[in-house]
């Protein structure tokens, strides 16, 4: 997690090799383990990939209806804060990410989900690509 200015942004390294970066827009995020889309145009010297963690959501996979930059992840700390929650969750290469969410948001999300597994998701337009 890196902080830029007031935002907190959770990065990733992007795989050194042609087939990272698709036509398809998609990009390996090796440190998270998960390939995301995204507009990869003109970004071909990218080295990272981020996302700011009030942009990183939690998903109801069922309710989606689609797996686009859909993740599945294991919730390891959730940290109250005055008006959100701070989760902390690890994808199955044991990355640790911040999620931020406000209270009503995560209040909705526990009634649907047992134990501690956890689907989050991110939208194409909020991952920048970094150099």
């Amino acid at each position: 997690m890196k902080e830029f200015g007031a935002e907190l942004v959770e990065v990733a390294a992007i795989e050194d090799r042609p087939q990272a970066m698709t036509a398809a827009g998609e990009v390996m995020a090796l440190d998270w383990g998960i390939t995301l889309q995204c507009d990869t145009t003109g970004k071909e010297d990218a080295s990272s990939v981020g996302v700011r963690s009030h942009f990183i959501y939690p998903v109801l996979p069922e309710a989606d209806g689609t797996t686009k930059n859909v993740f599945p992840c294991k919730v390891e700390r959730v940290i109250e804060d005055v008006f959100s929650y701070i989760l902390i969750v690890s994808t199955k290469e044991e990355a640790r990410i911040r999620v931020d969410v406000t209270k009503e948001q995560w209040q909705q999300y526990q009634k649907h989900i047992s134990g501690n597994k956890i689907w989050i998701g991110i939208d194409e337009k909020d991952v920048m690509l970094l150099k």
